[in-house]
């Protein structure tokens, strides 16, 4: 999921949704508050308490160290370009957007600092022990990931996109927070990997939006 944006339905449907199928690992690219204040830090703590264990986040535009410590507390593992993590057999790499974004405070969402942040660091993410996964939050900061890495997972966008770079298949989740330009909805992207090579095996987008709920497959 991605985009939560301190909205607390968003955290209550997450937790419902990873134990209704067993999720094996939850991924949150980012962007779980609105300026990542000490509010925040205690709200997260509170709201992510049902999440299971082993949660992993890729800290967005709107997050901070406020964030990323209340994550940690929960029990969650985020996301540094030093190391990778290992959670449940899954290895994940990934960083902080390198844009920070207090609500209407501050420069503008600047893409290309993604795309620099990306040149920095790419050399890292090619000595990640393989295969493993990619989580970001915008995904110009994954722009050509390394052999061995068959997923990248972002956000950023608020609207759901799946797109293939050569073996890498992009998941971009959508907001789950709810309110994008174009609806209420809420998003969540359901990926099944393969146990050992981490291949993507089957992708579902999921919508919520009142008391409608929708499904689709995704065509690999």
């Amino acid at each position: 999921m991605s985009d939560l944006h301190n909205r607390p339905h968003a955290f209550s449907l997450t937790a419902e949704l990873a134990g209704s199928i067993a999720a094996t690992v939850v991924v949150s690219t980012g962007d779980l508050c609105g300026i990542g204040g000490p509010l925040e830090r205690f709200l997260l703590s509170r709201w992510l308490e049902r999440w299971p264990s082993g949660s992993v986040l890729a800290p967005g535009n709107h997050d901070s160290s406020a964030t990323a410590s209340a994550f940690r507390k929960a029990g969650g593992s985020v996301l540094t370009p030093e190391a990778s993590i290992e959670v449940h057999g899954i290895r994940f790499w990934g960083y902080q957007d390198p844009n920070r974004t207090k609500l209407v405070i501050g420069p503008p969402y600047d893409p290309s600092l993604c795309e620099r942040a990306w040149e920095r660091v790419r050399a890292k993410a090619s000595s990640v022990p393989r295969p493993f996964v990619i989580a970001v939050h915008n995904e110009l900061m994954a722009g050509e990931p390394p052999p061995g890495c068959p997923l990248v997972l972002a956000g950023h966008f608020h609207s759901p996109r799946i797109r293939r770079l050569g073996p890498t298949l992009y998941v971009r989740a959508g907001t789950t927070g709810g309110r994008s330009k174009r609806s209420k909805a809420m998003h969540f992207a359901i990926v099944d990997v393969a146990q050992h090579t981490l291949e993507p095996q089957a992708v579902w987008l999921v919508e919520v939006e009142g008391s409608a709920t929708k499904v689709v497959p995704v065509q690999l």
